[in-house]
């Protein structure tokens, strides 16, 4: 049996139980945090980020190519499962670095 990706896609949000925003809001934080620690960058360095934002957008254009839904355009999806996805990427790359205090204590103190 081939798989493509919509199947896998599928098969994951029957196996984890999870809605498909959940599973945007995981994969984006965790593939932000994987790339940087293959990469071995911090979470401030703009390419895991970036990384996250093509992979998305990939599989966007993945969905708007395969799937059609006769009763609505499909691009309003698009995008909101685009802004679900990098709000936690986004927010973790402003955060360390323009805040990065707030994820490492001073030298010499206990948190």
């Amino acid at each position: 049996m081939e798989m493509d990706w919509y199947s896998i896609k599928l098969l994951v949000v029957e196996q984890t139980a999870l809605s498909r925003d959940a599973l945007h809001i995981l994969f984006g934080a965790a593939g932000q945090i994987l790339v940087a620690f293959v990469i071995r960058r911090s979470l401030a360095h703009p390419v895991p980020w970036l990384a996250v934002l093509i992979g998305q957008c990939a599989n966007e254009f993945y969905d708007l190519a395969r799937e059609e839904w006769s009763d609505r355009a499909m691009w309003p999806g698009s995008v909101r499962d685009l802004l679900v996805t990098m709000a936690i990427p986004t927010a973790l790359l402003l955060l360390t670095r323009f805040a990065p205090g707030l994820f490492v204590s001073p030298k010499g103190t206990r948190r």
